[in-house]
């Protein structure tokens, strides 16, 4: 098929791609990949051209398309896509299972490292031939018959049990709001802030919201709870905000508790079944960490040399709570924290968010991080907006140049 979704040549025409053309789409990419293994599993050679560069060329399209539906999950997320994701899912899951057990590649790949090509080949080629081999491993290569229908019916288990528990999140976020009437509830909250969730109102059934008179819609997105958090003089309200957002997708039918109980068993068992101890040994062994007790030795080492300090702005934010307060029987809730650690900061430093907020607004900041980079790598990022086709109007477009002004990358900015 030549589509939107199969043009892996070019940056993503997200203008041309619906939901309708997923499905048929993907499932045309799936037939003609798993054609494309069974020839390459008769042809594979113990070569670098042989086998990892004919492996990224059979698996291009598909990895290209799949992206794509999995990116609009994250930044469009809607029940119809959801629907074709769930659907798809599995049998992208089935087709990497294959990939990741087949026994022809695998030894290809073990003959490239242990062949003469192999001395030849830079650094990263190498890396590159390892981490396949290490993938294929966790992909239970090494697994035989029972062992390995298991393997694969776990696997296929926790993708679905991942997606649900993001949906889970999502949805639970999106069913919460607090809208609030009374300007004197909004106390303490800074003018932009009222604009915005002003604004938000307007967008949920309150047309008439404005940031002076309301009303004001309290959602659970991070950049509306952090700020409440810290700026809100009721109390009351700053429990209920903090208390919503940590105990999102905990109840109901968005609990996500029994999934998490489920992943974690099922991660135990795969891992076991790969020969190692932990889920956490597992994961440790695509990086950069010795081990696990490498791990629990930084953290401890971490926590030893903060724990002191911690304890002492804590009593030290304690004391300035109560005398704010004017109430000695204070005591510090996690809702106050921020509240009290953002009063302490206003009078011990004389510094406030809102009065830093014109020197950080987002154009200056992102021109100080590229000019940055430009200092540390000697590259340059140029604006390229209108390039290319993007999923939202604020997202942004660059290129990026090395030091003889040739293009060398492009990303997207979603701000």
């Amino acid at each position: 098929m030549n589509n939107a979704l199969t043009q892996c040549d070019q940056p993503p025409r997200f203008d041309a791609i619906t939901i309708e053309l997923m499905e048929p789409t993907l499932q045309s990419l799936l037939k003609d990949t798993h054609k494309g293994l069974d020839k390459l599993e008769t042809t594979v050679e113990g070569t670098w051209e042989g086998s990892i560069m004919a492996l990224h060329r059979l698996s291009e399209s598909l990895e290209f398309a799949w992206g794509i539906v999995e990116h609009l999950m994250s930044v469009q997320n809607s029940d119809a896509l959801r629907a074709v994701h769930d659907k798809l899912q599995p049998e992208l899951i089935s087709f990497h299972m294959r990939l990741g057990q087949s026994q022809p590649i695998y030894d290809a790949l073990v003959q490239l490292k242990e062949g003469p090509q192999w001395p030849t080949l830079s650094e990263g080629q190498q890396r590159v031939v390892d981490k396949e081999l290490l993938s294929m491993k966790h992909a239970g290569i090494g697994l035989v018959g029972e062992e390995r229908e298991r393997f694969v019916t776990w696997q296929q288990r926790q993708g679905e049990l991942s997606t649900q528990f993001t949906n889970n999140v999502l949805d639970s976020t999106k069913a919460f709001e607090l809208i609030i009437e009374d300007p004197a509830n909004m106390a303490g909250l800074p003018e932009s802030f009222r604009a915005m969730t002003a604004q938000s109102a307007q967008e949920n059934g309150h047309p008439g919201a404005t940031a002076e008179q309301g009303p004001w819609r309290i959602s659970l997105d991070a950049p509306v709870v952090m700020p409440f958090l810290q700026h809100a003089h009721k109390r009351d309200l700053r429990e209920q905000i903090y208390i919503a957002y940590i105990t999102r997708a905990s109840s109901d039918v968005h609990d996500n508790q029994p999934l998490i109980d489920e992943i974690l068993t099922l991660r135990q068992k795969s891992a076991r079944l790969l020969g190692y101890e932990s889920y956490a040994e597992t994961s440790l062994a695509t990086k950069m960490a010795e081990g696990v007790s490498a791990v629990d030795a930084l953290e401890e080492k971490l926590r030893l040399v903060s724990y002191d300090y911690a304890q002492k702005d804590h009593e030290e934010l304690q004391q300035f709570a109560r005398n704010y307060s004017n109430d000695d029987t204070l005591e510090l809730k996690h809702w106050d924290v921020a509240f009290y650690a953002e009063r302490l900061k206003e009078e011990k430093y004389t510094l406030s968010d809102e009065v830093l907020r014109p020197y950080f607004q987002f154009p200056k900041v992102l021109n100080g991080l590229f000019d940055l980079v430009h200092k540390i790598f000697d590259i340059t990022v140029v604006p390229a907006n209108g390039q290319v086709d993007v999923w939202h109007q604020d997202v942004l477009y660059f290129e990026v140049q090395n030091k003889q002004g040739q293009a060398i990358a492009n990303f997207y900015l979603d701000p």
